[in-house]
């Protein structure tokens, strides 16, 4: 079963001439939970704590506009503070981003002040920016797939022709091979990868070749250099299983 890990988003601090946190690639874990409404209300409760803080100003993430921060356009987003008793800028739907800076600062501030009659925002209004700031977030769940079950591939040997040796073997690839299959039973994978090779062995040669080399290969063993009945084509190697992928 996949697990839902909650993860904090890394927001860097400006640079150059700009004003605005942009994302970057970071990210910690905060929690780890074994359903997605769990995982969810986790998720909730960072974001809210960091909505919370008087110095998060969610107008300085993303980009110096209001693009990078909702999903509404300017129109409907002033339209839904509106409807829920925000007092807009004067500007309105064409306030620029240091505008809107200066206005959430002011309904966050934490003393009234002589030289504005506005109201600081209530909890429910608080509520309603961070909706309609559906882009500007702290943290989010991410589904994280089991893989502690174990898988096993069978893969082909590239064997080829050393044109630089005086070797009269072929050799193959150091490591990794042909994807064939790939099964959840250990059992399975090693009955295809003999009937494979069973297969191979019995055609009495490989492209004309009869003698191979396995030397500088990763994980051979001695003896290096086998006549084709003695010979590798096909081997099973366990891999991490992501048990969503559908494998016999």
């Amino acid at each position: 079963m996949p697990k839902y890990e909650v993860r904090t988003i890394e927001w860097l601090p400006p640079y150059f001439r700009q004003t605005c946190r942009t994302r970057g690639p970071m990210w910690e874990l905060a929690s780890t939970h074994p359903s997605y409404s769990e995982a969810v209300t986790a998720c909730d409760a960072v974001n809210a704590a960091a909505w919370a803080d008087l110095e998060c100003n969610p107008f300085l993430y993303g980009g110096e506009s209001l693009f990078f921060q909702s999903t509404f356009p300017p129109g409907p987003f002033c339209d839904y503070l509106e409807d829920r008793g925000i007092d807009l800028p004067a500007s309105g739907p064409d306030t620029d981003n240091a505008g809107w800076v200066a206005w959430y600062k002011l309904g966050r501030r934490k003393r009234s002040s002589l030289k504005s009659r506005r109201k600081r925002f209530t909890p429910v209004q608080m509520l309603a920016l961070r909706e309609v700031m559906n882009l500007v977030r702290f943290a989010e769940v991410v589904e994280v797939a089991d893989v502690a079950t174990k898988g096993y591939l069978v893969q082909e040997l590239f064997w080829s022709w050393d044109d630089y040796s005086d070797s009269p073997a072929c050799r193959p690839d150091p490591e990794g091979g042909l994807f064939v299959a790939v099964y959840r039973s250990r059992s399975k994978a090693d009955g295809r990868c003999a009937e494979l090779n069973a297969a191979r062995r019995g055609q009495g040669d490989h492209g004309g070749m009869t003698l191979f080399d396995t030397e500088g290969r990763k994980g051979a063993v001695e003896p290096f250099q086998t006549p084709i009945t003695e010979t590798l084509f096909y081997e099973v190697v366990e891999v991490d299983l992501d048990v969503r992928a559908g494998v016999s």
